[in-house]
């Protein structure tokens, strides 16, 4: 008897021992994954219009380019220092559940609109851009990963801007293998 208590003493102080509160089943935050890896995006960007919506999930800054700063082409610009990119558009015509109005759901991506990359380039425009001391260039042609495709886009929660009160939002996506999730407050592209 003594030897079986001694057992479920051991038994139980070895299960206390090596079961802490520390186990690791917290989703990532502001990250994408690609073969494995983990791709930083701390940032999320919001630009509505009569037909889609797209969502950026960023390491660096966006500028919408709609005055076509010199030397520069395309519709948005990136801080120099960005190196991770997604980009998802959800057409309303796609998605029945979907308006201007962002709402929890399960949407989809359009498959010509949606991209993931990382290990990305931006480069310089001449002459150089700034706001607010940040410089502002464009993608670099051929450099970095990307993967294309049709996606998929889960919002948990939206919360939009009040005033002075930023918007917040936590969202999970799917291209293909890669998974992201992104939870905290958005930025507004203004078109």
């Amino acid at each position: 008897m003594k030897t079986i208590f001694k057992t479920i003493l051991i038994l139980f102080i070895v299960l206390q021992i090596s079961c802490d509160e520390n186990t690791d089943t917290s989703t990532p935050t502001n990250i994408f994954t690609v073969s494995g890896t983990d791709y930083d995006t701390p940032n999320c960007y919001i630009e509505t219009n009569d037909t889609h919506i797209n969502l950026f999930f960023t390491n660096g800054r966006m500028y919408v380019n709609d005055p076509n700063q010199p030397g520069s082409s395309g519709d948005w610009l990136f801080s120099l220092n960005t190196t991770n990119f997604a980009f998802f558009q959800l057409k309303f015509s796609d998605n029945s559940n979907l308006n201007a109005n962002i709402i929890p759901g399960t949407y989809n991506a359009d498959s010509g609109n949606t991209t993931v990359g990382h290990n990305l380039v931006v480069n310089s425009i001449t002459p150089a851009f700034f706001i607010n001391g940040v410089e502002f260039g464009m993608g670099a042609d051929g450099q970095g990963t990307f993967n294309s495709g049709a996606g998929t886009v889960i919002v948990n929660s939206y919360t939009p801007a009040n005033g002075s009160v930023l918007g917040e939002i936590n969202i999970d996506y799917t291209l293909g293998g890669i998974s992201g999730h992104y939870e905290g407050n958005w930025g507004l592209l203004l078109d």
